[in-house]
């Protein structure tokens, strides 16, 4: 059978080495050249607007001194006077979250570009910081709207999921934000189709088949260029919040700013201290290994089941069979790329240990904050997503309608008060069981904070960031062994619906 280049889908190619090779060697002479080009001027761009951080810091450094001298005259015993500062402190925090964002974005579009052409299955492919990128691209540009919608008197709800983008945005158009830098900026991304092509890619890749699925690499490679664009902006822009932030004051209590939470909220130290022994116990070293191995074995399973498919007479089945298998594949993969963080997390954890680094963050490879930290992250935010991905799965599987809302709590809460005869089903008793669990109330909480609000362990000491890591580590493997045991039942239905066919 000939190879196809993968990029243009139309000259044949040289069979690849092995299956662990690098992207570069699926595409056609003329297309790798093309491609190549492209990378590399995505790869100057990112390097060149990575080299502003220093003058960036060097803003943000400025702007503190001289709020810490400013509160240090300043009455702070009403509760006026502390709701603003904790407010103030909040938009700061908010901003360097902006700026850490935007700058991994960056340094992630740069190794989607390097790893095209120097892949080692050692490490990630490509694609992991790719889908890194574009999350953080839109997490930047949300964090961003929400601080302007801030300093510009939006009135926030207290109810987070209110305050999404789409609607502050509305609700900046008419205040001063119009006549701000940062709204051109805006305009110019948004004009320019930019954020259409990164939330598409952001929302197959979270809730439908993954994106570089069916598409070609010449147009996945697009996206890596839109990053930069985003990014870009995202730069220009935080110089502006800066001289509005040394400018404008707002005025909160007490009690606005804790209930919309627009406050940082650092833990106590003796409640970490007893945290940490129950965490240490609940942490199981073994568990990433059994999940790696249990995910490449489920993945060979459904490989064999697809391939049992092409032998039908049938172009069509209901429930749909191979889209089915494609999806829970895809969501057994996403729980592979989580056990792979994770595993990859410890190593660099034990190595800033055994190296005697005093702050672990410190400990990096290939550029500054790409840490144990980043891949504990990466871990949490693709987790996240196979809730979503399986909600697809039930929904196809059941006769599900709930179009409405097709994220996971929607799908069995659809389930719950319009089609309770599936409750007695064993998958949708286990969704359930997970929808209560500590472990996923924890996990949705940790995801909201670090893509919509501020990530804690920023902004605390070693000893206790350390703490709260682990608390998200747990978090994780909690919900990877729930999820697993609900692909395990899904899968008797898929086996059952199987045998009907064959």
């Amino acid at each position: 059978m000939e190879n196809i280049c993968l990029s243009c889908n139309e000259k044949e190619i040289k069979t690849p080495k092995s299956n662990f090779c690098s992207s570069i060697e699926y595409c056609c002479d003329s297309c790798s050249k093309l491609l190549l080009k492209k990378h590399q001027d995505v790869k100057n761009k990112a390097l060149k607007l990575i080299q502003k951080n220093n003058d960036i810091n060097s803003k943000f450094d400025l702007v503190y001194s001289n709020e810490m001298n400013h509160i240090k005259v300043t009455e702070t015993d009403s509760r006026q006077s502390v709701g603003s500062i904790q407010v103030r402190e909040y938009l700061f925090s908010l901003l360097e979250e902006v700026h850490q964002f935007s700058y991994n974005a960056l340094f992630e579009s740069y190794l989607y570009a390097e790893l095209f052409e120097n892949y080692t299955p050692e490490f990630f492919n490509e694609r992991f910081f790719l889908h890194n990128a574009v999350l953080k691209s839109i997490g930047a540009w949300e964090k961003l709207i929400r601080y302007f919608a801030v300093f510009y008197g939006v009135e926030l709800s207290d109810k987070s999921s209110k305050n999404t983008l789409t609607q502050l945005q509305k609700q900046l158009k008419r205040k001063g934000f119009k006549e701000t830098k940062t709204y051109n900026l805006l305009w110019k991304l948004k004009s320019h189709n930019v954020f259409n092509e990164l939330d598409k890619v952001r929302k197959t890749n979270d809730h439908s088949l993954s994106y570089h699925l069916g598409t070609d690499l010449y147009t996945y490679s697009k996206v890596s260029e839109y990053v930069v664009q985003a990014n870009e902006s995202v730069y220009e822009a935080i110089t502006e919040a800066l001289e509005i932030f040394s400018s404008r004051c707002v005025l909160s209590n007490v009690h606005y700013s804790q209930s919309r939470k627009l406050v940082v909220i650092r833990p106590n130290e003796k409640v970490i201290k007893k945290k940490y022994g129950r965490l240490q116990h609940a942490y199981n070293e073994n568990l990433n290994k059994q999940l790696y191995d249990s995910t490449v074995e489920y993945i060979r399973t459904i490989s064999t089941r697809l391939a049992g498919t092409k032998k039908w007479n049938k172009n069509y089945s209901s429930p749909n069979l191979r889209w089915v298998n494609y999806q829970l594949s895809d969501a057994v993969f996403r729980l592979h790329e989580t056990s792979r963080s994770l595993s990859y997390m410890e190593k660099m954890f034990f190595e800033a240990v055994d190296q005697n680094y005093k702050d672990l963050d410190n400990y990096w490879i290939y550029f500054d904050g790409l840490n144990y930290r980043y891949f504990l992250l990466s871990g949490l935010i693709r987790i996240y997503s196979v809730y979503d991905k399986i909600s697809k799965v039930i929904r196809e599987l059941f006769e599900v309608d709930a179009s409405n809302n097709s994220s996971f709590s929607g799908v069995i809460s659809h389930i719950r008060m319009h089609q309770p005869e599936l409750h007695f089903l064993p998958p949708i008793k286990i969704c359930e069981r997970i929808l209560g669990s500590k472990a996923f109330k924890k996990l949705d909480k940790n995801r909201q904070d670090h893509f919509h609000l501020v990530t804690l362990q920023n902004f605390i000491n070693s000893n206790s960031k350390e703490v709260i890591d682990l608390e998200v580590l747990v978090t994780i493997q909690e919900n990877a062994k729930n999820l697993f045991e609900l692909i395990e039942s899904l899968d008797v239905a898929v086996t059952g619906f199987y045998k009907m066919f064959e």
